[in-house]
C-alpha cells in the first residue's frame, strides 16, 4: 500500500515536471539530435576526403613511376631499379631494346600508330617476363630489361623475345613490320658500376643497330671480337 502511495506521487510528480518543462527537454533532445548528425556528417566526409586524398596520391606516384602510354615503368623507376640491383650485388644482365626503323613508320603511318605499336611492343616484351625480370620504357622507342637469369638460360630468352616481338602485327588495320636491336650487357662481368653498365649495353645496342638490324650483341662480343661501333 505505501510503495503503491510512492509510485502514484513519483508518477505525478514526473508527469508534472515533463509538462512544466516540456519545451527544455524537446528543445534540448532535438538539439542533441541535430549535433549528432552533424557530427556524424562530419566523420564520413572526414573519411571519404581521406580516400579520396589517398587516392589521389596513388595516382600521382603511379603515373610518377609509370610510363602513361604503355604503363610499363619509366625511366626514373628504371633508374631505382638498377641501383637496387647493385646495391644487392647479385650477377644480372642488362638489355637496352631499340625499335628499327620507328621515324619511318611514324612519317608513313602517323604518330597515333606509333603509339600504337609501342603499347604492342611494350605487351609482348611483358608476356615474355619471369616474375623477378623488369621492363621499362626510358625513352620515344627504346626499352630495357633487367634480369636475374643464368647465362645458360639468356640464348632461349632472347630467342623468346625476338619471336614474339620481331615480324608483320596489325595495327589499326595495317600490317606494320617490327623490327628489334639489342644491347646486353652483364654485371660483373661487363662493368662495376651503373653508369658503366648503361654504356656498355647502349654501346651494344647501337652496334647491333649499324652492323646486324634485327639482332641482338653481348657487350662481351664487341670486345673480343674488335667490332667497330
Amino acid at each position: 500500500m505505501i510503495a503503491t502511495t510512492f509510485s502514484w506521487i513519483a508518477l505525478f510528480l514526473y508527469s508534472t515536471y515533463w509538462s512544466e518543462h516540456y519545451d527544455i527537454i524537446a528543445t534540448f533532445a532535438v538539439t542533441t539530435f541535430l549535433i549528432s548528425l552533424l557530427y556524424l556528417n562530419y566523420i564520413i566526409k572526414a573519411y571519404e576526403e581521406k580516400n579520396a586524398l589517398s587516392e589521389e596520391l596513388s595516382n600521382i606516384t603511379e603515373h610518377a613511376n609509370y610510363d602513361n602510354l604503355t604503363g610499363i615503368a619509366n625511366r626514373r623507376t628504371y633508374t631505382e631499379e638498377i641501383k637496387k640491383m647493385f646495391k644487392e650485388k647479385e650477377s644480372f644482365v642488362l638489355m637496352f631494346i631499340d625499335l628499327n626503323k620507328f621515324k619511318m613508320i611514324n612519317d608513313n603511318y602517323g604518330h597515333h600508330i606509333g603509339d600504337e605499336i609501342l603499347k604492342e611492343v611494350a605487351k609482348r616484351l611483358y608476356s615474355q617476363l619471369d616474375e623477378d625480370d623488369f621492363l621499362a620504357r626510358v625513352g620515344g622507342d627504346e626499352f630495357v630489361i633487367i634480369s636475374k637469369k643464368k647465362k645458360v638460360f639468356l640464348p632461349k630468352f632472347i630467342q623468346k623475345i625476338e619471336d614474339n616481338v620481331i615480324g608483320y602485327h596489325e595495327i589499326e588495320g595495317k600490317k606494320i613490320h617490327i623490327e628489334l636491336s639489342i644491347g646486353i650487357s652483364m654485371y660483373p662481368e661487363d662493368a662495376k658500376s651503373a653508369q658503366l653498365l648503361c654504356k656498355c649495353a647502349d654501346m651494344a645496342m647501337y652496334t647491333a643497330k649499324k652492323h646486324h638490324q634485327n639482332n641482338h650483341i653481348f657487350y662481351k662480343d664487341i670486345i673480343e671480337n674488335n667490332i667497330v661501333e
